[in-house]
């Protein structure tokens, strides 16, 4: 079976590259608005951008046209913050990636704690195993799209907040603690347990 994807639809393609590209890790972003309403939001279109500066990216759709208030917090405060989802905050992720009016606080609707970040306005999730303060460095739209409605944001990883116990002396982590999340096609959500090494 060969799929030309220039003959599918935006849906179309992102249906397939969903059910394909597994599982995605989960960037559960939190923002703060100018208005100073936090906000916080699931991405799984989520990944390492640089080592050398640290720096993570995720994109983010716009459907309809309308603008997320996490894409519209990021590009007004150029500042962001990436937290981890393990299986205990899972039902709580699902809960924020709901579409909720502007003036809404995402973690109060789920009943998730904030906790202050060190540099960055944005609170980060508390119950959180890692948590990752960014600074934006770039966006980027592709120009080349049938429909203008996604963007690239790429952040400096300025601060890490890791619980206690995670990482060794060789800042290597202890993934049997961690208990990852991670996303798959539809509604499909998976764990990093059992891990395996080769």
């Amino acid at each position: 079976m060969i799929i030309d994807t220039t003959k599918l639809s935006k849906k179309e393609n992102y249906r397939l590259l969903t059910n394909f590209v597994i599982p995605r890790p989960i960037a559960w972003i939190s923002t703060r608005g100018q208005d100073g309403i936090a906000n916080l939001a699931p991405y799984s279109f989520h990944n390492v951008a640089s080592t050398d500066p640290p720096a993570v990216m995720f994109v983010t759709d716009q459907p309809e046209g309308v603008e997320k208030d996490t894409l519209r917090n990021v590009l007004d405060t150029e500042e962001f913050v990436v937290n981890h989802v393990s299986m205990d905050l899972a039902k709580a992720m699902k809960v924020t990636a709901g579409r909720f009016e502007s003036h809404i606080n995402e973690f109060e609707e789920a009943g998730i704690e904030m906790a202050d970040c060190d540099i960055v306005k944005a609170p980060r999730v508390a119950a959180s195993i890692a948590s990752m303060e960014c600074k934006l460095i770039h966006q980027w739209t592709p120009q080349n799209a049938k429909e203008r409605e996604t963007t690239m944001i790429i952040g400096e990883v300025l601060r890490i907040h890791i619980r206690d116990g995670i990482l060794d002396d060789e800042l290597k982590a202890d993934f049997d603690q961690m208990h990852s999340v991670g996303r798959l096609g539809g509604r499909g959500y998976t764990s990093i347990d059992p891990m395996f090494e080769l």
